[in-house]
Order: C-alpha cells, then structure tokens, then sequence
C-alpha cells in the first residue's frame, strides 16, 4: 500500500516536531559543543570565533579596497 500525499506530510510534521524537541534539549546542545570543540582541535570556542571572525573581517576589507571604483562613485553621489 502506497502512502499518500497527506500521510506523507503527515509524517513530515511529526518528524520535524521530534527533531526540534530534541535539538532543544540540553543534553543535545551539550554533546554538540563537545563535538564542535573536538572538531576545532580548540578548548575555548571563543578563541576560534574571534580568529575566523578577524580572518572574515580582514578579508571583506581587502576585497572592498581592491573593488573600491565599483562601489566608490554611488557612497559619494548619497546625501
């Protein structure tokens, strides 16, 4: 017997609200940091955060200089 479209969504609903109660749960948000912090090869997250946010930040700034004539022109014309 096949499944309907209604069953079908039906078991997508159910499977979404499963998921988010136990995303929300602590011990989840736990056993991911764990992971996130393993991963990173880091013991403070923080750390990492702040060095990929300077590497981000830095980067955005190099490509904004180096295209500076396209967005130059339409800053100067705003008033």
């Amino acid at each position: 017997m096949a499944l309907t479209q209604s069953d079908k969504n039906e078991i997508k609903t159910i499977i979404k609200s499963e998921l988010r109660d136990f995303l929300n749960t602590n011990q989840t948000q736990v056993e991911i940091i764990k992971i996130v912090k393993k991963e990173m090869g880091a013991r403070d997250i923080n750390e990492k955060v702040v060095e990929l946010a300077a590497k981000v930040v830095s980067e955005l700034f190099k490509t904004m200089w180096q295209r500076k004539s396209f967005w130059e022109d339409t800053i100067k014309k705003v008033r």
